[in-house]
This record gives structure tokens, C-alpha cells and sequence, in this order.
């Protein structure tokens, strides 16, 4: 739940604090992940934090390029072996109101999202607008 609340005097005090340093030293402004709120007082980066931050941007971005693989089932592969893995699903994967997972025409079936902070796409169901299923192909498709 977010809280719209203006911020207390010591809260102003120390966040304009760690701007001048973070404009001053370069020290860095901490966010928790979660709520996207500033955390006070943090000095120091957790390991895990700056995997996260590396992994929450999109490889297309960082290189200008796609990647060579994209990642399915748990496993990064060549992007055709990806892809026929994923479309191995159509027709296998029931839906709850009795139809199979499908392509569709030029992907008009299909779903998209992201997983674990990365682009993603599932296959639909012909019949649910909206029903994802099976599992998803993941990375700039």
C-alpha cells in the first residue's frame, strides 16, 4: 500500500542531506525495492542489490541488440530452440474451460508480460481472453 503523506522535518532534513552528498561524494541514493521508497541511512550496497539492479535491465537496452538466447523452462538456449520449445506446448496445456493452449494467427493468442522483471509471453487460451497458459518464453522475443 503506498502512503501519500508529506514527509516529517527530520525526514526533509536527511533526505536533502544525502542529495548534496549523492551530488557532492557521487554516494548513492538507496530504494527499497518493494515500496520504491528512499531508505535513510543506508550506506552501503548489498551484493544481492547490485545483482538485482543488473538484472533489472533488459539486455536490448544495455546492448543495443537482442540477445542470442532466450530463456525457457529454467534454461537459457539458442533463440529457435527457445521458441520451438515454447510453441512444443500449443495444443498439450488445457485450459479450465476445456480448450488447449494456442498460437493463434501471427501470435493473436498469446500473452504478454514480464517474469522476474524480464519481458515474457505465454500462450492463450482461444476461448478466455486474457488466460495465460503454460510456460512463458522470456527475453526480447
Amino acid at each position: 500500500m503506498i502512503e501519500f503523506r508529506k514527509p516529517t522535518a527530520e525526514e526533509t532534513k536527511t533526505l536533502a542531506e544525502a542529495l548534496r552528498r549523492n551530488a557532492s561524494e557521487g554516494t548513492p541514493l538507496h530504494l527499497d525495492p518493494l515500496t520504491t521508497g528512499w531508505i535513510p541511512g543506508a550506506d552501503e550496497i548489498r551484493d544481492d542489490e547490485v545483482i538485482d539492479a543488473i538484472r533489472s535491465v533488459p539486455c536490448h537496452y544495455a546492448t543495443g541488440k537482442k540477445s542470442k538466447t532466450l530463456r525457457f523452462d529454467g534454461e537459457d538456449l539458442p533463440r529457435g530452440d527457445a521458441r520451438k520449445k515454447w510453441l512444443a506446448q500449443v495444443g498439450k496445456i488445457r485450459c479450465g474451460c476445456g480448450s488447449t493452449a494456442s498460437y493463434g494467427e501471427h501470435g493473436r493468442d498469446t500473452i504478454g508480460g514480464t517474469a522476474g522483471g524480464f519481458r515474457a509471453v505465454w500462450l492463450g487460451c482461444p476461448n478466455c481472453t486474457g488466460r495465460a497458459l503454460g510456460l512463458p518464453l522470456v527475453g526480447d522475443y
